[in-house]
């Protein structure tokens, strides 16, 4: 998404698997993406993301999977699996969209105590148009909160119930801005936010702060 971490109120990607599966449905054709990153710059930890959004008749579905990984220490990965409609849509662009997703997460740990746990939640979002320039996004994850336990006798790590609410604003098919306030695993309420801006038909510019960075990306 590259606009800060704010996603939940645009969705209009296949990160909306993840972000607010709702918005699947307003995606039109079958769409691919791909993502790999370094965290930190460091050798040994890397992450990739690979989602894709089928469009059917009626409904949309998606499915992604994240991966993150420390050489030789802990592996992690989610996969997802999403379904959204339309409850309603007209030709004004206004709309009203639901999905629904099924994570599979697994966490694995490497060293002198191999072992791994897998878990399967759920989650549900709401994307709502009411008019063609404004987006009002919903969604929340790990409805279960299924936990892990890698190590006997070590505790219990949670995946704890994660919810986002935002708002986005489109200004003459040119400026997207958009804000969201999320909810971390902590139960505390962060907000963030981000632009986006269209250059030519098929130039973006999309950014936003992420902790003390801001990040800019362009397609």
């Amino acid at each position: 998404a590259s606009m800060g971490g704010a996603f939940v109120a645009v969705a209009d990607d296949p990160s909306a698997v993840v972000e607010n599966a709702a918005g699947l449905s307003g995606i039109p054709t079958l769409t691919f993406l791909s993502t790999y990153n370094r965290p930190y710059g460091v050798d040994g930890i890397d992450e990739g993301f690979l989602a894709a959004v089928v469009p059917l008749s009626g409904v949309s579905l998606g499915a992604s999977w994240f991966h993150r990984g420390v050489r030789d220490a802990l592996s992690e990965d989610l996969l997802s699996l999403a379904v959204a409609r339309d409850l309603k849509r007209t030709s004004e662009d206004a709309s009203l969209s639901v999905g629904a997703t099924v994570d599979l997460a697994r966490v694995s740990a490497s060293g002198n105590h191999d072992a791994s746990s897998t878990q399967v939640t759920f989650g549900a979002s709401v994307l709502l148009r009411p008019f063609s320039f404004i987006g009002l996004g919903y969604s929340i994850r790990n409805l279960t909160e299924p936990s892990f336990d890698l190590v006997e006798g070590g505790g219990d790590t949670k995946l704890a119930r994660a919810q986002a609410v935002g708002l986005s604003y489109y200004w003459a098919q040119r400026l997207l801005a958009t804000v969201e306030t999320r909810q971390d695993m902590d139960g505390d309420w962060n907000t963030r936010g981000g632009l986006e801006l269209r250059i030519e038909n098929h130039v973006l510019l999309r950014g936003g702060p992420s902790g003390n960075v801001l990040e800019v990306t362009a397609w």
